[in-house]
């Protein structure tokens, strides 16, 4: 079974430039606890619920204010969609992900 086969459809993405208010505001809306950070149709990095509460919250800073950019993780490990699922599972254990955008010609 490939990733493609797998990965949810359509793709829900924040831009670096939103605050991590509007961010977080996303997640519960579908569910998720992950977006991938996009600039220019390309992934530029990935901010979770976690990043919000420990690298801003829990900072004090205000997430009205803060951009994403301040607290995304840069250059997450990605995936191709026709990888097969068993070395998904294996990258993401090797980076110690539970997440792993899947990127197609760096789109």
């Amino acid at each position: 079974m490939l990733v493609r086969d797998v990965m949810k459809s359509p793709v829900l993405t924040v831009g670096p430039e939103a605050t991590l208010e509007e961010a977080y505001k996303l997640l519960p809306a579908r569910g998720i606890r992950h977006l991938p950070v996009v600039e220019g149709g390309r992934l530029v990095g990935i901010v979770t619920d976690r990043d919000i509460v420990l690298r801003c919250v829990a900072a004090e800073d205000d997430p009205a204010q803060t951009p994403v950019r301040d607290i995304m993780s840069r250059a997450p490990a990605t995936l191709s969609p026709s990888q097969d699922v068993h070395a998904a599972a294996l990258a993401m254990a090797a980076h110690q992900v539970r997440r792993l955008p899947v990127v197609e010609n760096s789109k």
